[in-house]
């Protein structure tokens, strides 16, 4: 898998917030991890 930077996981927490999906629904569409995914939402919600 590669590395994300934070610049991008910022832009799927945008796009994931305009798209109506669940987070776990995102990840699996996008392609990567759920849990990293989680960790930056709540980085990016905090």
């Amino acid at each position: 898998m590669k590395k994300i930077s934070n610049d991008e996981y910022y832009k799927l927490f945008t796009k994931w917030q305009g798209s109506g999906l669940s987070k776990a629904a995102f990840a699996s569409e996008t392609g990567i991890s759920r849990v990293s995914f989680y960790y930056w939402c709540r980085k990016f919600e905090g």
